[in-house]
């Protein structure tokens, strides 16, 4: 079944790459193929008191454009990277780097979470990225080469917290996506939309501990 899921992926990622629109159609088969994935955003919508309204809908699209990025990484380079993305306030980053305790860069699954650290390399320099390992190894081992073609390293998020640190000492940037749900005994419960919620403590224990700066991004959509 692995084997299978991988040459499904490449499949994927080659006919998306050579044919962008294909990316919707493969999203639309994916929300057919498994619907709990609708009903636990409709869910979510509702402890937000947010009527759906196309929201949902919206975000299937959006997970159809990271996907087309992601398929066009080998083909991103630093002429082209501006045809794809744009950098704004760029001098905050700047700006922690400069006071070399490393930075820590937090983001979250919005926009194209994939081509803000991709670009990030290309439009200033490598950094390291932490990634929760797919549960399909081969395909974890695709998705992990595609994301190091602009120079960033992959820290795994089973062996993370030694890897962070040293790359923070080094005066290091690191991004880490703090918007995922954690373990009772690795997180905290905070009230959100009036629902406990765990989120994990982890990103709060290095910056103290390290003493590294805090910077957040995000890759926004934009019809431009």
């Amino acid at each position: 079944m692995k084997t299978i899921e991988y040459w499904l992926a490449r499949f994927a990622l080659a006919t998306i790459a050579w044919c962008p629109p294909l990316a919707r159609v493969y999203v639309k088969l994916l929300d057919l193929a498994l619907p709990k994935l609708r009903r636990t955003a409709r869910k979510n919508l509702d402890i937000a008191g947010i009527r759906d309204g196309g929201v949902v809908d919206g975000a299937f699209r959006s997970v159809a454009r990271v996907l087309v990025a992601f398929a066009r990484f080998p083909r991103i380079n630093r002429k082209n990277v501006g045809e794809w993305i744009r950098y704004d306030g760029l001098e905050n980053f700047q700006k922690a780097m400069a006071r070399g305790r490393g930075v820590l860069v937090a983001t979250a699954h919005l926009g194209n979470w994939e081509l803000s650290a991709f670009a990030h390399a290309l439009m200033t320099a490598p950094m390291h990225v932490v990634a929760r390992p797919l549960d399909n190894s081969r395909v974890d081992e695709l998705v992990e080469q595609r994301r190091a073609l602009s120079g960033n390293h992959v820290i795994s998020k089973r062996e993370a917290a030694r890897e962070i640190l040293r790359a923070l000492k080094a005066g290091e940037a690191v991004g880490i996506l703090i918007d995922q749900n954690t373990l009772p005994d690795e997180g905290v419960f905070i009230d959100f939309f009036g629902t406990k919620a765990s989120t994990g403590s982890a990103f709060v224990k290095l910056e103290h501990h390290s003493g590294a700066a805090v910077v957040p991004c995000y890759a926004l959509w934009s019809e431009d």
